[in-house]
């Protein structure tokens, strides 16, 4: 009877951290975003290039962590963090108090009435499309996850996500693909 007993328990044990262990690889399935994220991503939307700490403080409503904080040629770079709901986060970069990059993680949004996100779309996208050309294979717009600017030209960077987390990265500059990073596709 004992011996039975510690092999349920052992059992148990072993089913319990395997579960654990397997929610915590990241391939748990992504949830459609909540409200709370959905309006922490329009705040990363609305930040603009240019914008200074203070109007970045004022639309967060708090100050955000300094993550890095140089000085190249007389110019200050300071890196802040926001931390938002459900582990998304938002990263801008300061270059003499003027945002010049800008990040979020932790958010997903797919389209679940079209899951297209497939070797066969990511084949279909080439380097030098539009956002238009890319948007017409993918049948919908991307989710912009990363903005930059440097000499005057503005770099983008949009996902395209399936609810099994895998996903696109398209990445843009002076409006035509530069870039085409997939993860996880099936």
């Amino acid at each position: 009877f004992r011996s039975r007993l510690g092999k349920s328990v052992l059992s148990v044990l072993m089913l319990l951290c395997f579960t654990l262990f397997a929610a915590g690889c990241g391939d748990a399935p992504v949830a459609e975003a909540s409200p709370e994220v959905t309006a922490f991503y329009e705040k990363f939307t609305d930040i603009a290039m240019d914008e200074d700490y203070a109007a970045l403080k004022t639309a967060f409503g708090r100050d955000g962590t300094v993550k890095e904080e140089k000085v190249y040629d007389d110019e200050k770079v300071v890196t802040y963090d926001w931390d938002g709901p459900e582990g998304a986060q938002i990263a801008v970069k300061l270059k003499n108090d003027k945002a010049v990059w800008k990040e979020i993680t932790g958010y997903h949004r797919y389209d679940k009435e079209r899951h297209v996100v497939s070797k066969d779309t990511l084949s279909a996208i080439h380097v030098g499309m539009t956002y238009d050309e890319v948007k017409d294979v993918m049948a919908y717009d991307g989710t912009l996850v990363l903005e930059s600017t440097t000499m005057g030209h503005i770099h983008r960077e949009y996902e395209w996500s399936n609810a099994d987390g895998s996903f696109i990265r398209v990445g843009l500059c002076k409006g035509q693909v530069t870039s085409v990073n997939p993860s996880g596709l099936q």
